[in-house]
């Protein structure tokens, strides 16, 4: 009786110490997001996640997701963002930020992927326009050319932004209805004609006068 009173005792102050330590974790994940430093944010939100045994812990490993792309560790984020989509198919949030992972370390043809499964599903303008970039990049002109349609075909187009990397390397938030113009402007330009892509850049501009591309 003894043994067992001193085993059930060890064990409740394991289990004490070890909720103690979530609540550490979680107060200096907190504090962290108060004071924005993203570091020691994931760095907390590791330690929570490796505390945590249910199935909160794919809500958590969304969230470090999101952390590790805002800073701009894509190879962390897009392992994270696969395992959150696996166990739960229908958090397409999950497999669009894999998507946009993909597209940040170069690999297209992955992001090409996952985009076509994101952009029916979510029906967001954004979406429509991160495959038609990928599809430009793979050279597929005439799906591109649909998906551009679908952008333009839709008014909350013109107040989502896009980035636009500028020839200096510097980047410019513009609307995806401008972005896409710019977009079928330079594929007129690719087949000679300078006619229709003036047309194009002149819309784009009217869209939003400092288009600088």
């Amino acid at each position: 009786v003894f043994s067992a009173v001193i085993l059930f005792s060890l064990a409740n102050a394991q289990y004490s110490i070890k909720d103690s330590l979530k609540a550490h974790y979680e107060r200096t994940y907190q504090q962290a997001l108060q004071y924005n430093d993203i570091n020691v944010a994931i760095n907390a939100l590791q330690n929570i996640i490796a505390e945590t045994n249910d199935n909160s812990v794919f809500l958590l490993k969304d969230t470090l997701s999101m952390l590790y792309f805002a800073s701009k560790s894509y190879y962390s984020s897009l392992m994270l963002s696969k395992e959150v989509h696996q166990a739960n198919p229908s958090n397409m949030n999950a497999l669009a930020r894999s998507a946009e992972c993909f597209q940040n370390l170069g690999e297209i043809k992955s992001a090409l992927e996952d985009y076509e499964k994101v952009a029916p599903v979510l029906k967001n303008p954004y979406y429509y326009y991160q495959l038609a970039v990928c599809q430009y990049s793979l050279k597929r002109i005439a799906e591109c050319e649909v998906n551009i349609k679908k952008v333009l075909a839709d008014t909350n187009s013109n107040k989502i932004a896009v980035s636009f990397i500028l020839p200096n390397g510097d980047e410019q938030k513009i609307p995806a209805s401008a972005a896409v113009l710019n977009m079928s402007a330079v594929m007129k330009m690719d087949t000679k004609n300078f006619t229709g892509a003036k047309i194009n850049l002149e819309n784009a501009l009217k869209i939003f006068p400092e288009f600088e591309g």
